[in-house]
């Protein structure tokens, strides 16, 4: 044989889900099958190399097999492909056409289908370049097919009220009658409640956040670690994920914890592009009563309404005053709280109309008592401890199972160092950071002792509750629930309500 007429040839197979349920002759063995005997027949093909995609999709040309086959290319090392058919070097009928039609020539490569027939050294005499244009489209349209199918699907199964996502939402389970729909998750539930419960409360989010991070309740993505789940994030900025205004925020703007299942927010342009795009609210897909509801649909609402308000804290507190948010001038715009000494006031920023604040509460508490007494009311609802007790013995728990770990993980780190498998700088390191997630914990643990009272419940850094004569005292988030806004008209209090008898 001449040394001329050899050619390096390498192999490559791949096979994807979007191949159906593929057949012995589908399969990475059938085709290095295939591929073998074709070998053993043209003995001027000698074979430098396989490269394998094992699950890829033929839309996508960054394959991992394919890169490397392109690269071993470049170098000089092949100039001969092999391959089962044009389905399995790609769908993409552009791309697949640009490497056959420019890149392979134009670098001396002679590609090869066995089933179908094509010889690159050969096409261009017998026509089969025109037939080779016409199987990659089909491939192409096959591709296409299968992607308006498979999103058609997804489609009718968000209008069901089955769950799509990869990890179920934080606060949620798989139900185990159904792996499709939610339940509430035991550990992560009460956590999300005690947060809406704490916004009504007039808590900010950033002390929302500063809260749980003291008491030591994991993030959500710490917890969906905790739980067994791959979660990574490029925004994670410490040894472990934690608390930020923004989690906290999210939380709160999430309707599927009102037992509305939202879904279809981002999806890709076309089967072509794997980046994903964020959709308009109006295209999402939203199922009510998918799932049972973690709060209910009406504290979901006045949730919302008090989140799209002015709700900002003064600095050095930790909750809004008792009236931000509420208390409206008649331009329709809400009023501030200002004070000057032991002077308070409030004040509408655009026309300047404002009332002292001790006349504005004393004429508000008798209004409300005035109300309560006429419907029997004999004593305003007030947030207790008690209320907590549950939530926080369950984070008791989960610290302990937390101070478990880091102990474990202490061993562990003996024992590699000891066998050799940490340098003791290594070694070192990872003991600093198990020593500062233990003492978190450790503290986490001793503030769980005795259930201590959330900042924006104290009155000196949250609002303090409204003393109605005759009746009791009205907290903050009592208030909200039951008063959607307070008109000052001419000195006067008009109030509307949210809800009657």
């Amino acid at each position: 044989m001449d040394p001329c007429n050899v050619w390096r040839c390498a192999c490559y197979l791949r096979l994807s889900r979007e191949d159906g349920t593929p057949g012995e002759s589908e399969s990475i063995a059938g085709q290095r099958a295939l591929l073998a005997n074709y070998l053993s027949n043209h003995p001027e093909l000698q074979t430098v190399g396989e490269f394998v995609d094992d699950g890829w999709s033929g839309v996508r040309f960054d394959r991992p097999g394919l890169t490397a086959l392109l690269e071993a290319v470049k170098r000089g090392s092949v100039n001969c492909i092999l391959v089962k058919d044009f389905s399995r070097f790609g769908r993409n009928y552009i791309e697949t056409g640009r490497y056959l039609e420019r890149i392979f020539p134009a670098l001396g490569v002679r590609f090869l289908s066995v089933t179908d027939g094509y010889d690159s050294l050969t096409a261009r005499q017998s026509g089969d370049g025109l037939l080779l244009a016409f199987r990659s489209l089909i491939n192409d349209a096959y591709s296409r097919d299968l992607s308006v199918k498979a999103r058609a699907q997804r489609a009718i199964r968000r209008q069901q009220g089955l769950y799509q996502g990869p990890c179920p939402l934080y606060g949620y389970i798989r139900s185990p009658q159904c792996k499709q729909r939610l339940a509430p998750d035991p550990g992560a539930a009460p956590t999300v409640q005690r947060i809406f419960f704490w916004k009504l409360c007039g808590a900010s989010e950033n002390a929302i956040a500063q809260w749980l991070e003291s008491l030591g309740v994991p993030s959500p993505l710490e917890y969906h670690r905790l739980m067994g789940h791959r979660m990574d994030t490029s925004f994670q900025r410490h040894a472990q994920a934690r608390w930020s205004p923004q989690t906290v925020g999210r939380i709160l703007h999430e309707e599927t914890y009102a037992g509305v299942l939202t879904q279809g927010r981002e999806q890709t342009p076309n089967y072509k592009v794997r980046r994903r795009v964020r959709l308009p609210s109006q295209l999402w897909s939203r199922t009510q009563q998918a799932h049972p509801p973690l709060v209910s649909p009406s504290l979901f609402a006045r949730v919302g309404e008090l989140l799209r308000r002015d709700t900002r804290v003064a600095p050095g507190r930790a909750g809004v005053y008792l009236l931000s948010s509420l208390l409206y001038c008649p331009c329709d715009r809400w009023m501030a709280r200002r004070s000057t000494g032991d002077y308070r006031y409030w004040v509408c920023p655009q026309c300047g109309a404002r009332m002292r604040e001790p006349l504005l509460l004393d004429g508000l508490s008798r209004v409300l008592a005035v109300l309560f007494r006429t419907f029997g009311v004999q004593k305003t609802p007030m947030w207790s401890s008690e209320q907590d007790q549950n939530w926080f013995a369950l984070q008791r728990a989960v610290n302990k199972t937390r101070l478990a770990q880091w102990d474990a993980l202490a061993a562990s780190i003996r024992a590699d160092a000891m066998e050799g498998r940490l340098t003791p700088e290594q070694a070192a390191e990872l003991h600093t950071e198990y020593q500062h997630l233990h003492r978190k914990t450790l503290d986490a643990l001793s503030r769980l002792a005795a259930p201590p009272v959330p900042p924006w419940m104290l009155p000196h850094t949250g609002p303090e509750p409204l003393s109605l004569p005759n009746v009791g005292l009205l907290s903050r988030n009592a208030l909200v629930l039951l008063l959607d806004r307070v008109e000052l008209v001419n000195g006067r209090l008009k109030l509307y309500f949210r809800c009657h008898r």
